[in-house]
């Protein structure tokens, strides 16, 4: 199932493959800038499963050369354990601002930074890994940096609040990023609701248009029933 999904091509093909595997109860996992590759890739767990997860080049607007470009960082200084770390360690040419909004909407940084707070900041961040690698290039080291060594630097800047995006907004997010356009718009709850999915009415079932309906939250097992009525239809 992990080469159909990597050779699905268009979005409604990797749709399909991905509804099939909600009905073979195969694990599908978000796309994490510590564990993805760039396409589609097949993972082993602890609990002795064996879940796909969602390459990184896969999420919209993420270019092979982007991805490529954060995992060739993350093999050689091993996985990023703060967002400046990250910042710090790719290449600048590989932080498209477009392609790291849509990473973040995907969920891809989650375990780095909260989404939203990482979107009001990704101007700061950018900016700052500009600093850094012109100050590699040109053969600067500042005193923090020389203490901190080999390790994450200490002198990153720090995340300005903003609100918390809401669950609606993540699930629109991955809806979006993630290419899943369909009649239900399937993506993942939060951590503590991984083995459920949040489907959302098609607009013609009674919301006006230009509205975003309500998601609801569903058990897998009933995923089959409802992919099988959404692909009678054309909307």
């Amino acid at each position: 199932m992990t080469a159909v999904m990597m050779m699905a091509g268009g979005q409604q093909r990797v749709a399909e493959a991905y509804a099939e595997c909600v009905r073979a109860g195969i694990p599908v996992q978000p796309p994490d800038v510590n564990h993805s590759a760039a396409n589609f890739s097949l993972e082993s767990a602890e609990d002795g499963t064996q879940p796909i997860r969602f390459g990184l080049a896969c999420v919209k607007n993420v270019g092979q050369g982007i991805a490529e470009g954060i995992i060739e960082a993350r093999a050689q200084g091993g996985p990023f354990l703060t967002i400046q770390d990250l910042f710090e360690r790719v290449d600048t040419r590989h932080l498209n601002k477009r392609a790291l909004e849509s990473l973040v909407k995907a969920g891809a940084f989650d375990k780095l930074a909260e989404r939203a707070a990482l979107l009001a900041n990704l101007d700061r961040l950018i900016g700052y890994a500009q600093r850094e690698q012109k100050q590699r290039e040109s053969g600067q080291t500042s005193l923090f940096a020389l203490i901190a060594g080999d390790g994450p630097s200490i002198q990153g800047p720090e995340l300005e609040p903003a609100p918390e995006a809401t669950q609606q907004q993540k699930l629109t997010w991955e809806k979006i990023t993630l290419r899943l356009r369909n009649p239900f718009a399937v993506a993942y709850g939060t951590s503590d609701t991984r083995d459920a999915f949040w489907i959302r009415l098609p607009a013609d079932e009674g919301w006006g248009e230009g509205t975003i309906p309500p998601y609801y939250r569903v058990d897998p097992s009933a995923m089959t029933q409802c992919w099988s009525r959404a692909s009678e239809r054309t909307i």
